[in-house]
């Protein structure tokens, strides 16, 4: 009886390995994937944070700026801080573009889109790569100022 036991313990043994082995590779899968949807998730908050900023002081008459610029004192730097924040995200992706319309018998407004192209860290089977993260706000404009006319097809969101 001792002998079956011991026997029976090195089988079962050798059948938990096998499914371990078979097991993990799906298991890693959807671990990758996980941290993969976290990281795309992360852009997509990080590129909508950055929209409302800049549509926010856009509304309230800041300088519009120049791609590149860093710091509060214009809308593009405002906008590339945000996207700064986002984890291994780069400004050098996004494409910003404000516009302003007077809707009839309404005060003027301000939209802000912006198209960022994000690169997976991670190769996600059903997921683009690169693919586009569009965001686009609009608000009433509180204080004066002569913004571009809004173009339609702007910032390549569509």
């Amino acid at each position: 009886m001792t002998g079956r036991a011991r026997g029976r313990g090195r089988a079962e043994g050798g059948q938990a390995i096998v499914e371990f082995v078979i097991v993990l590779p799906l298991l890693l899968a959807l671990f990758i994937g996980i941290i993969s949807a976290g990281l795309y998730l992360n852009a997509y908050l990080t590129v909508a944070q950055a929209a409302r900023v800049g549509v926010r002081s856009a509304s309230l008459g800041v300088p519009v700026g120049s791609p590149g610029d860093t710091g509060s004192a214009t809308i593009y730097g405002q906008v590339d801080d945000q996207i700064r924040l986002g984890a291994g995200m780069s400004p050098a992706n996004a494409t910003v573009c404000l516009g302003q319309t007077t809707p009839p018998g309404a005060p003027p407004v301000v939209t802000l889109t912006i198209a960022y192209t994000y690169t997976p860290a991670l190769a996600v089977p059903f997921l683009p790569d690169p693919t586009d993260i569009c965001q686009s706000y609009t608000m009433v404009q509180e204080a004066s100022a002569n913004y571009p006319a809004s173009a339609p097809g702007c910032g390549a969101c569509g």
